[in-house]
């Protein structure tokens, strides 16, 4: 029987009865426990035996009486069971599946294509309609009219891929209005990308329909004013604005083909994004142009659009807050792209920290650097080495080590660099180091990548072009290879972004570097200004030519790692989490530390408030 509320020409109804037929009477089970999930019961016509999911906050916990479970559980399955995978990143999580090596009893079939569109639109106002409930438990008499006597902060709304972004931050831009800021929203309402994303018509004009009605509510009630992006007027673009386009359009696609060696495919992806970029660039000039701004806060900063608001907000020297988040923490930056972790530079290049606390971070590092080290599989740390760290094993010959990022994550992508790509960085260098020294390598997939199954077009690239070469090893995240003993034993370190820079000093390694990094400039790196440099950089300290780094330089590196390691808020206040807090009364969620702790650093501007949050050790 159909759901009068369910738009049935957004599903592929045929593929579905066909699948439908095959498990119709059969133990199914939905691997993706999110809201997808939940509200994919709607549309299913069968009974479900329970849930997998990855994410172990979920497992254990129900669905409409339906049980949460861990992927695993399949391995011990002996009947026959259908499995419907529902997530966004279904490639990923089938390939995680046939990694088991499950019997023929389980049977797997990708979903989410088939329900995608109308499980987004669905849920997208669902989460609207409790977005207005949730602002009318605000009681008027908590309102405070806006005394003008704190800096202006502009918020960016976007529709973002359906996801809550837009309604976590009208989230905050209410509470701050509550709080007597100033606050105005900028809605970018423009058209193209979530359409070239999903190679779906009206895909921004279905999430607009629902952000527009929120807006217009919080204009009503709250007094906040709201700036149209689709009301600004064209300005023209000059060089420095294109090359900014370039890189962004490169950022988004990787992100989206979650591979660094583009097929012919994704670099007509790249050349579509590039063109709606480009539009929405003259738009935004314009706003930066027209209004004044002082502060602005968005979504990562470089993902989708946010992006282009980051690079407008240089001209005019603009401070940039953005954020990425999971189900229990926040990555929130006061300069520029969330992930590029720019406030740590900061705090550290322009000696933000007095004596004290300075020497608590640099204790931190020294007290956990080396438990750290010693770790395997702790996914709390974001430690993903297979094996084990053995001070003792030196038995690797390698003389240059590349660790790599996982390329597609937002802490690799859209940094200046010398290098016009990860991947030209990748064969350039390492066709160097091969032809002009004599020189062992070894480029070292990041260990996390086996548990999401990318990163193939790296090592098959490499492969094809060096792997004739002796000299020359792709080590995957697979191999029983702890990564700091390879380091441990090399000679010099070639990190693209990761934080593995900084280890690869603390265990008094030579790191030599491309890309402008948040250390990337601190002294105990050596960052090349052009490529001839950067070789050169290299076959001096192959040769010797290095000095060991000073006990300042050290400190300086302490000092980074611990900020590093201590930037995560700790916060069940995510966007991801919507469906939780939205269910809780404003009042009472501003009254939360926590909360106040994240608001106090956008109404201060000071990066050093990351570290003054709810359950830090420096309060």
């Amino acid at each position: 029987m159909r759901n009068s509320n369910i738009d049935y020409e957004l599903c592929d109804m045929g593929k579905w009865n066909k699948i439908l037929n095959k498990i119709k009477d059969k133990k199914v089970v939905i691997f993706g426990a999110g809201s997808n999930a939940r509200d994919l019961l709607d549309l299913l016509e069968c009974e479900i035996s329970y849930f997998i999911d990855n994410d172990n906050e979920k497992v254990g916990k129900i669905i409409n009486n339906i049980a949460i479970k861990n992927p695993e559980v399949l391995k011990y399955e002996t009947e026959e069971v259908h499995v419907l995978v529902v997530g966004y990143f279904y490639d990923e999580m089938i390939n995680q599946l046939f990694k088991f090596n499950l019997g023929k009893n389980i049977h797997i079939y990708n979903i989410y294509n088939i329900f995608a569109h109308t499980l987004n639109k669905i849920s997208f106002s669902n989460r609207g309609e409790d977005l207005i409930k949730f602002f009318q438990t605000v009681p008027y008499n908590t309102i405070i009219n806006s005394t003008f006597s704190k800096e202006k902060i502009s918020i960016l709304i976007s529709n973002f891929s359906f996801s809550s972004s837009p309604f976590y931050l009208m989230t905050i831009a209410v509470m701050l209005k509550v709080r007597g800021t100033n606050v105005e929203i900028i809605w970018d309402d423009l058209e193209g990308l979530d359409e070239l994303y999903y190679n779906h018509d009206n895909m921004t004009s279905t999430q607009n329909q629902v952000i527009g009605k929120i807006l217009n509510y919080i204009n009503e009630r709250f007094n906040i004013h709201i700036i149209k992006v689709s009301e600004s007027d064209l300005e023209d673009l000059d060089d420095n604005d294109i090359r900014e386009l370039k890189k962004l359009s490169k950022a988004n696609t990787i992100s989206k083909c979650r591979k660094v060696f583009l097929d012919k495919e994704c670099e007509e992806y790249e050349k579509k994004c590039f063109e709606i970029l480009e539009y929405s660039l003259k738009k935004v000039k314009n706003l930066f142009k027209k209004y004044k701004i002082e502060k602005i806060i968005s979504f990562t900063g470089i993902h989708k659009k946010t992006g282009l608001y980051t690079w407008g907000a240089k001209e005019y020297n603009i401070q940039v807050f953005s954020y990425d988040a999971s189900t229990s923490n926040m990555i929130l930056t006061t300069e520029g792209i969330a992930t590029h972790y720019k406030h740590i530079e900061k705090i550290v290049m322009e000696n933000k920290l007095d004596d004290i606390l300075s020497k608590k971070f640099i204790n931190f590092t020294e007290e956990n650097f080396n438990k750290r080290l010693l770790s395997d599989n702790d996914m709390d740390s974001y430690v993903y080495q297979k094996i084990s760290y053995n001070e003792k094993n030196n038995n690797y010959e390698y003389d240059i080590i590349i660790p790599l990022n996982i390329c597609y994550d937002g802490a690799a992508l859209g940094f200046d660099s010398i290098f016009d790509s990860i991947g030209d960085w990748l064969i350039e260098t390492i066709k160097y180091i091969l032809e002009n020294t004599s020189a062992k390598i070894a480029v070292r997939q990041h260990p996390a990548e086996r548990f999401l199954a990318t990163g193939e077009d790296i090592k098959k690239q490499l492969e094809n072009n060096f792997s004739n070469n002796p000299r020359f090893t792709y080590i995957s995240s697979d191999d029983e290879i702890n990564t700091y003993n390879l380091i441990r034993s090399a000679k010099l370190v070639l990190p693209h972004t990761s934080t593995i820079g900084i280890e690869s000093a603390l265990l008094n390694k030579p790191v030599i570097m491309a890309t402008s990094a948040y250390y990337s400039n601190m002294s105990f790196v050596k960052k090349a200004k052009s490529k001839e440099e950067y070789f050169l950089l290299i076959k001096n300290t192959l040769n010797g030519n290095v000095k060991k780094i000073c006990n300042e330089s050290l400190n300086q590196a302490k000092l980074s790692y611990g900020l590093m390691m201590l930037t995560s808020i700790q916060t069940k206040f995510t966007d991801i989490n919507m469906n939780s807090w939205v269910c809780e009364s404003f009042e009472n969620l501003l009254k939360s530390k926590n909360i106040k702790d994240i608001l106090n650093i956008f109404e201060s501007g000071d990066p050093i408030g990351i570290y003054k949050t709810e359950n830090k050790f420096i309060n």
